[in-house]
């Protein structure tokens, strides 16, 4: 009686698709948000989008909004009905026609050819669905609006311009433009100016207005100047010296200033010695913290928040050796996020001095720094001893210290070869993180991993994506005991997920040593889709209180 029970019951998939049909509108949502979470991949194999587009229809203006938001994560399916979704471009509800040029931006380049229907929006008058249209375009790559977007650079709205900002570095044009308003009067702009310049080709020719803006009184301009200085690295190592004379100032300038010398890498060594004196600081930038607190805003990284933690990573890349006493002593801070980033400094840095410490630090009470000291081993001194400290933790009960001790000892690779066994135990670990840690180190351990093909083979045939995905990965670096598997992953060329296909298609060329075989076309991808970004039906960008584009 088993069997035909089991037959009865339905799948993830069919209580979706009675879902679609509930009279109730928040079913209807929950199942539009459950097919938006299934990924481009899944739903492509079921086809889900013809389920989903007569929903735009529905006499619920919610529910259009959230099929708009579900086509847009389901790739070239999706991609399939831009002309039903532009059509509703031309709804008389705004919530509506917000959602669908939000839609249809999120498609991207898939989307482009209606992007003439988004540039309409910009001379609606409406400030909101002109924030959109700029955003929209400019994830579509559709470049010939870009003068268009640019004169929206002008618009009194702040909300419009950081928008036009954000598209123009998406189109990556006009970087001149955005610049200028590094010196706008509005905090909101000039956070936006310098967030857009950090993908903009030539930003770094606009480096001293971003330096003087990491001495900017309000958070989110400095910590978005910051962020852009660090991205552009050694091309804008000449302000190197602007940058150190800000680290004197008050935390959060300081942290700003030390975060951005971060980026610059080896130029920074010659302010090795402010950056020392400030990774003794146990400050914090308070307006950092109580935006966060206030749910205002999302958090704010350690290192453009605490002058320690940025002054930590800056002399981990800068390569300064002679630095590792001063970071060793603050493996003992108060403060986890100080004692982490020492840790990690000290990994970078390869201090073999420091390896007594780090092992000391595998007893910390917070997982994070165990991790931290883990992994730091493995780049400060690996070999046997370490090896030795850091496979107890194999059996950690928290999975983040398991994964972290994985990680460790694949980086020390045949110095840690000894613990391959019990590394390949954690292919059966319940939580996914540390089943893939584990497929990436028994490669690394060279034969003694090698040996544990077979369990790695097992895991290529079904179960998450990522696992399987990685499976593969792990075979391919096998040597010959993974080329004996060839012909468990012919079986996966038949698998109804394209990126599956395509990844078991990469491993047998690898594998045979085989002339190139053709290539297969490019396919959507099974983990493309945020599920951050659909699991609620609210709108991203509610009519009163406009909010958006990363400022904080």
């Amino acid at each position: 009686m088993a069997a035909p029970i089991l037959a009865q019951q339905a799948s993830p998939v069919d209580d979706v698709l009675a879902a679609l049909q509930s009279p109730r509108t928040a079913v209807k949502i929950w199942a539009l948000i459950k097919i938006a979470q299934f990924g481009a991949a899944r739903a492509a194999q079921f086809q889900l989008d013809l389920q989903v587009v007569p929903l735009l229809d529905d006499a619920s203006m919610e529910v259009q909004e959230q099929v708009l938001r579900t086509l847009s994560h389901q790739g070239d399916r999706g991609a399939r009905h831009c002309y039903s979704m532009a059509k509703k471009i031309r709804s008389p509800v705004k919530s509506v026609k917000l959602a669908a040029v939000r839609a249809l931006g999120n498609l991207r380049t898939l989307a482009s050819e209606f992007s003439s229907d988004i540039l309409a929006c910009l001379d609606q008058k409406d400030p909101d669905l002109e924030a959109e249209a700029c955003l929209a375009l400019g994830k579509m790559k559709a470049t010939t609006s870009g003068n268009r977007v640019a004169a929206k650079l002008s618009s009194p709205d702040a909300e419009v311009v950081a928008a036009a900002c954000g598209g123009l570095a998406e189109m990556d044009r006009e970087a001149g433009a955005v610049a200028e308003l590094l010196g706008h009067k509005d905090g909101r702009v000039k956070a936006a100016a310098a967030e857009a310049l950090k993908d903009m080709t030539g930003a770094e020719d606009f480096a001293p207005g971003l330096v003087k803006l990491v001495g900017d009184s309000e958070g989110a301009v400095r910590r978005a100047a910051a962020v852009t200085l660090r991205k552009h690295g050694e091309a804008v190592s000449s302000r190197s010296g602007d940058l150190a004379a800000l680290l004197k100032g008050a935390p959060g300038v300081a942290a700003c200033a030390a975060h951005a010398l971060a980026g610059l890498g080896a130029p920074a060594k010659g302010h090795a010695a402010a950056l020392e004196a400030l990774l003794k600081s146990d400050a914090e930038d308070a307006s950092a913290v109580c935006l966060c607190a206030s749910g205002a805003g999302a958090e704010v990284p350690a290192s453009l928040r605490k002058p320690a933690v940025a002054a930590a990573e800056a002399l981990g890349a800068c390569g300064d050796k002679a630095a590792a006493p001063q970071l060793a002593e603050r493996l003992g801070a108060a403060d986890v996020e100080i004692r982490v980033a020492s840790a990690e400094a000290l990994g970078r840095l390869g201090a073999l001095e420091a390896a007594p410490a780090l092992r000391k630090g595998l007893e910390d009470p917070s997982p994070l720094m165990v991790a931290a000291c883990a992994l730091a081993l493995s780049f400060a001194s690996p070999g046997s001893a370490s090896a030795a400290a850091v496979a107890p933790l194999l059996k950690d009960p928290r999975h983040t210290v398991r994964s972290a001790a994985t990680a460790s000892l694949g980086q020390m690779g045949e110095l840690a070869q000894e613990f391959a066994a019990p590394v390949s135990q954690l292919l059966d670990d319940k939580m996914l993180p540390v089943q893939v840690a584990a497929l990436e180190a028994l490669p690394r351990f060279g034969a003694a991993g090698h040996r544990f093909a077979a369990e790695v083979c097992r895991l290529t045939a079904g179960g998450e994506d990522k696992l399987r995905l990685a499976a593969m990965e792990a075979l391919t670096q096998m040597g010959q005991r993974g080329a004996a598997f060839a012909e468990e992953l012919e079986a996966v060329l038949d698998d109804p997920i394209p990126e599956l296909r395509n990844a078991a298609h990469r491993a047998l060329q690898r594998l045979s040593g085989a002339e190139a075989l053709p290539s297969l076309p490019d396919l959507p991808k099974a983990t493309e889709v945020a599920v951050e970004a659909v699991e609620t039906p609210a709108p991203a960008l509610p009519v009163a209180g406009r909010r958006g584009w990363g400022w904080s």
